[in-house]
């Protein structure tokens, strides 16, 4: 997730542990330390292997195996008054606030595309995708809840502590629905599908931006890949899906020679197709969304993939994400694009 969602969970992670020994202030560290997994981004440049960079975020700092080790190096801080030494907090709840802190933020990115190596070193994601990496449904009642606590300065700890369990109440209720409709429209794909004898490889749903309502979602017949915006209460047929790609070209050699190439095939799901143009590997990825392209007169994805070899012969992989202009992506919505589908 973005990083003010991070730190506004963290907040009222840390109030929820803390909050009886240091106050208001137990919101602003648990927001501090809720975001340290995501400082991992300015370590890349370490890396000199192209898909290391790209694995490296949301991996060892996004682990369970960080979240216990890594309270244990500030619960030595604390014990020499290095660290909350102002306070009166013994040492088990400093090591529960950092924990539950950095724990929380590891879990709630497991729900979205990108996944996290959670069960480090174990080298395979959890990326469940039930929500957005940006939901403001989520967001705001942690952002109005944090507002109203640090504006109200006559405001008792019950008083605060009962705000921050009815906001915690909430945004997880919100997460929860939000894996229920997953299943859910990924379920009704399926027996749709069967129903009209689709023969079908996998199917994949993630949650569109903002929202737990609209879902993009994805599934595969043999080479082809159909795609579709899912209403989770609308009936769903056959002529929802458009046929955005066929996936007819392997990738080059060299890409699956990489000791990490599996890793990265298990991010895209089988959800993605392959084009060759100027020595260059085109790898889209329509997991998150797509587009039609009126310069190229086909579907495109939002995100792709660019795979390909420098002067060294060494593995180059890159991410793109290709801008629309807001009118012709509106415009793509009353195109009347769709096809019956051939049932077999």
């Amino acid at each position: 997730m973005d990083s003010v969602t991070q730190f506004v969970l963290g907040a009222f992670v840390g109030e929820k542990v803390a909050g009886k020994e240091m106050g208001k202030k137990s919101m602003i560290y648990g927001g501090i330390i809720a975001t340290i997994p995501d400082l991992d981004v300015f370590c890349k440049n370490f890396f000199s292997d192209s898909i290391d960079k790209f694995l490296w975020h949301r991996s060892i700092s996004h682990s369970l195996l960080f979240a216990i080790v890594l309270p244990l190096f500030f619960v030595f801080l604390a014990q020499k008054k290095l660290l909350f030494s102002r306070y009166n907090i013994k040492p088990i709840k400093i090591y529960h606030l950092f924990f539950w802190c950095l724990l929380t933020h590891s879990l709630l990115d497991c729900l979205t595309s990108w996944g996290t190596q959670f069960f480090y070193p174990y080298p395979y994601r959890i990326n469940i995708s039930s929500v957005f990496i940006i939901d403001l449904f989520y967001t705001l009642p942690f952002i109005v809840a944090f507002i109203w606590i640090f504006a109200k300065n006559n405001q008792t700890s019950s008083q605060r502590r009962k705000i921050v369990n009815y906001c915690l109440v909430i945004t997880s209720c919100y997460l929860t629905i939000g894996i229920m409709n997953k299943v859910i429209v990924e379920q009704r794909t399926s027996f749709m599908l069967k129903q009209h004898n689709i023969v079908y490889n996998n199917i994949y749903s993630s949650a569109t931006l903002s929202n737990i309502i609209y879902w993009n979602v994805v599934y595969t017949q043999s080479k082809t890949i159909y795609a579709s915006k899912i209403n989770i209460f609308s009936k769903i047929t056959p002529y929802d899906f458009i046929k955005v790609a066929e996936s007819n070209m392997q990738l080059p050699d060299y890409f699956y020679q990489h000791p990490r190439s599996k890793e990265v095939l298990q991010l895209f799901r089988d959800s993605y197709a392959v084009t060759y143009e100027d020595g260059i590997y085109n790898v889209d990825d329509y997991r998150f969304d797509f587009f039609y392209d009126s310069n190229k007169r086909k579907y495109s994805s939002v995100i792709c993939f660019l795979i390909s070899t420098n002067n060294q012969g060494k593995l180059v992989f890159n991410n793109k994400f290709n801008l629309t202009s807001f009118r012709q992506r509106a415009s793509n919505i009353s195109t009347p694009y769709l096809t019956p589908l051939k049932k077999g």
